[in-house]
């Protein structure tokens, strides 16, 4: 193919007509076409461990039930066909049990389901949760000594929780009678409901407003560092550890209302508890 830019003799003719915006937009295509440095994301799990990754889901990617299911009937594999309200903001897992009645159904998920390591028992259900956590950093610093003091400005801050229901599922649901299948369809919606009480607990906009304030009033900072030349890596890491205090400190705060609600509702064995618990959130 033959190029459309002029040939030697025509050049001066050219960049005399065209030249400047020519020149001005070959520098801005190069400056703009510069690889962009990798973004950092960064979740904390129940345990308050800081997770560092590339990648914007984390350490593992999970399925909405509806592709799943999707993706099963896809596949010809017999469907629960059972309904459930599930939430499009949460993701959801499954482990398989099998049964021919409601009772053998309910002693598969006491003997396969999620184990609490905490209690030292398993549930039949359970929420796991993380929050992924991202901002911009902008400061500068003055050093006197070994005594460094940084001034930041932490905005554009991006909290968000990441959470998965654990849940049984039927591994053969052509083994139950009609009946069961809507006696094992009740049980279920009902660990579920109370499952999704804790997300409820988990997306508060209460938890989220106060971590974006308290990582946003970080404004000075004072720490010692050596005069090494690696200052600007000593005060990315010391605003690191002053916001991973703040998500601790309310990480704390949501398990203690978890472990309260299962306290009063008995692992939802007493649903009329709920109303009374939230109302005195």
């Amino acid at each position: 193919m033959r190029s459309s830019l002029p040939d030697g003799n025509s050049l001066n003719g050219f960049l005399r007509t065209r030249g400047a915006g020519f020149i001005i937009a070959l520098i801005s295509s190069l400056v703009l076409s510069r690889p962009a440095p990798a973004q950092l994301y960064q979740y904390f799990d129940e345990e308050g461990t800081r997770i560092v990754t590339d990648d914007p889901y984390g350490t593992k990617k999970k399925t909405p039930y509806h592709y799943r299911d999707a993706e099963k009937q896809r596949q010809g594999v017999p469907q629960q066909n059972i309904r459930l309200n599930f939430r499009d903001d949460v993701f959801y897992d499954f482990y398989p049990v099998t049964g021919r009645s409601l009772h053998e159904l309910v002693v598969a998920t006491d003997s396969l389901g999620p184990f609490d390591a905490k209690e030292g028992r398993r549930y039949a259900a359970q929420t796991q949760w993380r929050f992924g956590l991202s901002y911009q950093l902008d400061y500068s610093y003055r050093r006197q000594g070994d005594l460094v003091t940084a001034q930041v400005s932490v905005h554009d801050i991006d909290f968000r929780p990441d959470i998965t229901v654990l849940l049984p599922e039927l591994s053969d649901p052509q083994l139950l009678p009609s009946h069961e299948l809507k006696l094992w369809e009740q049980y279920v919606q009902r660990i579920l409901a109370h499952e999704h009480d804790h997300v409820r607990i988990l997306q508060d906009p209460r938890f989220r407003r106060e971590i974006v304030d308290g990582i946003s009033w970080i404004r000075e900072l004072s720490f010692s560092a050596p005069d090494d030349g690696r200052q600007d890596e000593a005060v990315r890491r010391t605003v690191d550890a002053r916001v991973t205090l703040v998500v601790h400190e309310h990480i704390r705060m949501i398990k203690q209302l978890n472990d309260a609600y299962d306290d009063v509702t008995d692992h939802g064995r007493k649903p009329d508890m709920r109303d009374a618990f939230f109302q005195d959130l």
